[in-house]
């Protein structure tokens, strides 16, 4: 892990004095700020899919972008896309294969219009395969 030098942010020290010596309120205001950017990273978040979109990439490969929003419904800006590239005959990688299980489909997607209104969750802002899975476990 490589550590920047070029963060500007309080000291450890600091932290630790204003958590010690600050109203009890600033300090849990501050909490839920940081735990608010951090979620996407650290917890599972849960998704309802509301809409998908396929484009042409040319050379028999197609974009589904999978359009989504939280179930907390914490806020409209909160809105995503998720984006899949998918190759000709079943050719995809494990990131989207692991979407299609993590959303609950077993076999194979015919049509996108299958996505629609289904959840999933992810973690780490759905980086990798490993980063989806069922709703249950932003829920839990």
């Amino acid at each position: 892990m490589r550590i920047s030098t070029e963060v500007k942010g309080p000291s450890l020290a600091d932290v630790l004095a204003f958590t010690i010596l600050e109203k009890e309120e600033d300090v849990a205001r501050v909490e839920r700020a940081a735990r608010r950017r951090l979620r996407g990273v650290s917890e599972w978040e849960g998704w309802r899919i509301f809409s998908t979109e396929t484009h042409d990439e040319g050379d028999e490969i197609m974009r589904l972008n999978v359009f989504v929003e939280p179930t907390d419904r914490s806020s409209p800006s909160a809105l995503r896309v998720f984006e899949f590239y998918l190759g000709s005959e079943g050719r995809h990688s494990a990131r989207f294969a692991a979407f299609i299980r993590a959303v609950g489909i077993i076999e194979k997607i015919e049509d996108d219009r299958e996505l629609v209104g289904r959840y999933f969750a992810t973690l780490n802002d759905g980086r990798t395969g490993a980063d989806f899975g069922p709703l249950t476990r932003a829920i839990v």
